[in-house]
């Protein structure tokens, strides 16, 4: 990409021993990932900007799901500081939205 400052490899290997929240059967995880860039003298926890989304494949009938998924995040100079990812867990479901089974953060440095 024109004027970026690298990209940010990230690979989402696999999670274990996940809730099932399926009534039949077991989860379908799949695993959604954001960058997210906060201000530095943000006061009160302002939102902060999203400036990359990407999930990976849903694993069927899994509680201890594999993805091995690799995303390449194109990095902009101007929001290279800051910056944090957000990983949120999710059980597929295809007539309704998808469960939320767990989150976490992770700064990039």
């Amino acid at each position: 990409t024109k004027g970026a400052l690298g990209t940010l490899h990230v690979w989402v290997r696999s999670a274990a021993g996940l809730r099932n929240r399926d009534w039949v059967g077991k989860s379908d995880p799949f695993c959604r990932i954001s960058l997210l860039k906060t201000e530095e003298h943000s006061v009160g926890g302002g939102q902060p900007a999203t400036l990359y989304e990407g999930e990976t494949p849903v694993i069927q009938g899994s509680l201890f799901p594999r993805w091995e998924h690799h995303f390449a995040i194109p990095l902009d100079p101007s929001s290279a500081s800051c910056l944090s990812l957000h990983y949120s867990l999710h059980d597929y479901d295809d007539e309704t939205t998808s469960d939320f089974l767990g989150e976490c953060w992770h700064p990039v440095t």
